[in-house]
This record gives structure tokens, C-alpha cells and sequence, in this order.
């Protein structure tokens, strides 16, 4: 791929993170609006013309026949948490992979795990934390994750090297549970 090329399509992904940013913070288009009896748009502020069934929705236990199928409460997937990767270069152009590569692996931890992400929209934290017991597990608690990625890269000999790490949280305590090391030629 050319530098052009390469230059156009970092313009148009930094504008779409822009674009995300921009709609958590300042409230997004419009999704998470609350639809309630006598708004527009809601079944109950049909009155004249005749959609709808016109009557107030009555509080839950108001009902003379209530449901006995309700299954118990379960708990649901176990979290993960996804921190930036260190650069250990001095190359300022890898920086991408800081965020870039945490953000597809979190991507596919919860598409094929099926666990819940502690980052929101983005994933990745957007603080960078040190690789040790004790800072994976307090991050860990400020997310209320089970899980935590964390990892590094570097380049040796024109190589690109990343290092991902998985750890376990249980009770406090931090331990890897795996780490995965990998060098090979940059993509191209």
C-alpha cells in the first residue's frame, strides 16, 4: 500500500474515532431516548387517532393474573478488561498498535468468548497500566472484570514482535494465565 494511500485511510479511521467520541460524550443521535406514555411516537399518545389502546400502562404487580414462568436470576457473561499495549520502541509511527491491536483482540474476545467488555463503545481503556500483579489487579476492580489483557510490542531486527498477556483476577490477585509471543515481518 502506498504512503498516500496509508495517510487517507489513518485521515478517514481517526475521523470515524472522532465521530465516536464525539456521540458517547455529547450524548450520540438520539438512541438512548426514553419513549414513555404520552410522547411522540408511543402507543398511548395515540388518542384521536385511533392507534394505540389509549389506557396508561399500569405498574408491574397491578395485574390480577401475573406470570408464575419468571425464570431465577443467572449470572451473566464474565467481564473483561482490555489495557493500551506498551511501546517498547522509539518509533513513533508503530503507535497505532497501542490501541489498534488491544481493540481487535477485544473484538474478538467478546465475538467468539461471548464475554462483556468493561471499555465500552472503543474496548480498550484509555490508560495505559504497568504489566504487574498488583496494577492489573487494582484495574481489574476499578472495571469489575474477571479478565484482563494487557501486552507490549517492540521491533527487533525490522521484525515487529507482540506479546499478549491474559490474566486471571480472583480475590485481588492477579495471575497470567497465558501469554502469547509472536515476531514476524510488519504487514504490508
Amino acid at each position: 500500500m502506498d504512503r498516500g494511500r496509508r495517510a487517507a485511510l489513518f485521515v478517514v479511521a481517526a475521523s470515524i474515532g472522532i465521530g465516536i467520541a464525539a456521540a458517547q460524550v455529547g450524548g450520540g443521535s438520539g438512541l438512548g431516548t426514553r419513549i414513555g406514555p404520552g410522547s411522540a411516537g408511543s402507543a398511548g399518545s395515540a388518542g384521536s387517532d385511533g392507534g394505540g389502546s389509549g389506557s396508561e400502562a399500569k405498574p408491574a404487580g397491578a395485574s390480577k393474573v401475573e406470570s408464575n414462568d419468571v425464570p431465577e436470576w443467572t449470572a451473566g457473561p464474565a467481564r473483561f478488561a482490555v489495557a493500551p499495549f506498551e511501546n517498547h520502541t522509539n518509533i513513533r509511527a508503530l503507535n497505532w498498535v497501542t490501541t489498534g491491536a488491544p481493540f481487535e483482540i477485544a473484538e474478538k474476545t467478546e465475538a467468539v468468548l461471548g464475554l462483556e467488555p468493561t471499555g465500552g463503545t472503543l474496548h480498550v481503556a484509555p490508560e495505559a497500566i504497568p504489566a504487574e500483579p498488583g496494577t492489573v489487579a487494582a484495574f481489574a476492580a476499578t472495571r469489575s472484570a474477571t479478565w484482563v489483557i494487557t501486552g507490549w510490542y517492540d521491533r527487533p531486527n525490522w521484525e515487529l514482535r507482540l506479546v499478549v498477556v491474559l490474566w486471571k483476577v480472583n480475590a485481588g490477585r492477579a495471575s497470567i494465565v497465558a501469554e502469547s509471543q509472536q515476531t514476524g515481518p510488519p504487514a504490508t
